[in-house]
């Protein structure tokens, strides 16, 4: 008997539905420069909160970076809560690696909270595309999220390329 490919039970892991994720909601929204740092904060296990109005832009973005981080076979083992719902607030002093999703109404709440409680993170908001960070030494922050579009200085001083991306 021939049966329709669609009634065939398929197991999916999480994995497979990380890797088949598009990336370009996340493309769109940040382009490629911010999108670089915010993968950069991934790698370096930082931090990573992203801001946005809208629930599915927050669900997509963030599913599409981790998406970016399958291509590579790396698989993100923490924190990961695609829109944070608000009685969950208190993961965000969670001392682990995260990536957050969480409304742009409940910012008024992460003003009020002691960016000693929360720690060093990076925020980055999908709306406006604008990048900040909390809780980090000014001096670290280009290590610690680095500007990769920016030309590299090598350890002697010198640039360590003398062509630039614009």
């Amino acid at each position: 008997y021939l049966v329709p490919t669609c009634l065939l039970a398929q197991k999916t892991s999480v994995v497979e539905a990380m890797t088949s994720s598009p990336i370009l909601p996340l493309l769109r929204v940040l382009g490629v420069s911010s999108t670089l740092r915010l993968l950069s904060a991934l790698l370096s296990e930082d931090r990573v909160l992203l801001i946005s109005g809208n629930p599915t832009r927050l669900a997509q973005c963030a599913r599409s970076a981790l998406s970016i981080l399958a291509q590579g076979l790396l698989n993100w083992q923490h924190l990961y809560i695609p829109v944070l719902p608000p009685h969950l607030f208190q993961y965000l002093g969670a001392p682990v690696p995260y990536l957050i999703g969480m409304l742009s109404s409940f910012v008024p709440k992460l003003d009020q909270v002691k960016s000693d409680a929360l720690g060093e993170m990076v925020i980055i908001n999908l709306d406006n595309n604008q990048m900040e960070t909390r809780g980090m030494n000014s001096m670290d922050i280009a290590h610690k999220v680095p500007d990769l579009f920016q030309k590299a200085i090598s350890e002697q001083g010198m640039p360590a390329s003398s062509m630039s991306c614009k």
